[in-house]
């Protein structure tokens, strides 16, 4: 017997070629701070394109954060204007700690990330052992409120006060320290106490 087709013959097609992921491609942002990070030095990034800006924190921090940081996706690396950014970030008066590092994006570019940590807030400030001075009279001139912000600068010239006030009236033993303790997500619970 004989086998008649009908109509062209199916065109072979080739099976997809898997692609490889570009040299050049960009990282995306990274979620958390990989522990050892990119040994590379910053000083090697100097000149380098930032292919992208990220930033890693709450998102509370991270929106304050962006309107702080003038480094852009596109610019050229600069080591001064980084310092710059992390000055500015630290000025806010809302974050405890900011940092910076980059992750390799091909040959002449790297992804910038600026890691940031808000400061947490106050459930509760007190004065504690100030017999002479009064607890309660002391607690009440501090000049943070419950659920503001921590600064511990703030609280110290508070606590330097105490201890100046019980020298000039003859206490030359005295010590204030600034206790404080995480009083559940975010917050702190703050004493500054006084041994007379």
């Amino acid at each position: 017997s004989t086998l008649v087709a009908c109509g062209p013959s199916p065109t072979p097609v080739a099976p997809p070629v898997p692609s490889a992921p570009s040299a050049d491609a960009v990282p995306p942002c990274p979620t958390e701070i990989a522990q050892g990070g990119d040994p590379i030095e910053a000083e090697s990034y100097e000149g380098r394109k930032v292919a992208r800006v990220c930033i890693l924190g709450s998102e509370v921090a991270k929106k304050e954060a962006a309107r702080a940081i003038s480094t852009k996706e596109g610019d050229t690396y600069s080591m001064d204007r980084t310092r710059g950014d992390l000055d500015a970030l630290l000025h806010l008066g809302t974050l405890d700690d900011a940092s910076t590092f980059g992750i390799r994006a091909g040959r002449d570019a790297f992804v910038l990330v600026y890691s940031v940590h808000e400061r947490p807030r106050v459930a509760d400030i007190a004065v504690t052992g100030a017999k002479v001075l009064g607890d309660a009279a002391l607690t009440s001139k501090i000049p943070v409120e419950a659920n503001g912000r921590f600064d511990p600068g703030a609280v110290n010239v508070v606590a330097q006060a105490i201890r100046e006030e019980y020298r000039a009236r003859g206490y030359d033993a005295c010590t204030v320290k600034l206790v404080s303790e995480p009083a559940g997500e975010g917050k702190v619970k703050v004493r500054i106490v006084v041994t007379e």
